[in-house]
């Protein structure tokens, strides 16, 4: 058996295993695509923020966005990836002299 095949077995036996005693069972886990592919329609995710998910997850960032734009393709959207992508700063730089007044001087 595969690794992945193991995986998936043992996520079988453990719902077949509390199903049959009646144990309530925990709430799934969203993969990290679906995450992903929300943030992205939301339009809350950049490419540098992508890149950085792939590379903590573990992920080639090239085939995730394959599935992101697969997934878009599946949905029924027309655009790709890059055209959700997040372009506009995130939040609005402050007046120099606004922060120097919330630090006290020495």
């Amino acid at each position: 058996m595969t690794e992945i095949q193991e995986i998936k077995y043992k996520a079988i036996k453990q719902k077949k295993r509390a199903k049959s005693l009646g144990i309530e069972e925990e709430k799934e886990e969203v993969s990290f695509r679906e995450r992903l592919f929300k943030l992205l329609l939301e339009k809350k995710l950049t490419k540098d923020g992508l890149i950085q998910s792939c590379i903590i997850q573990g992920e080639k960032y090239t085939n995730v966005v394959g599935q992101l734009n697969l997934l878009l393709k599946n949905r029924g959207h027309a655009e790709t990836t890059k055209d959700f992508f997040r372009t506009e700063k995130i939040r609005t730089q402050k007046d120099r002299s606004a922060i120097n007044s919330l630090v006290p001087s020495v």
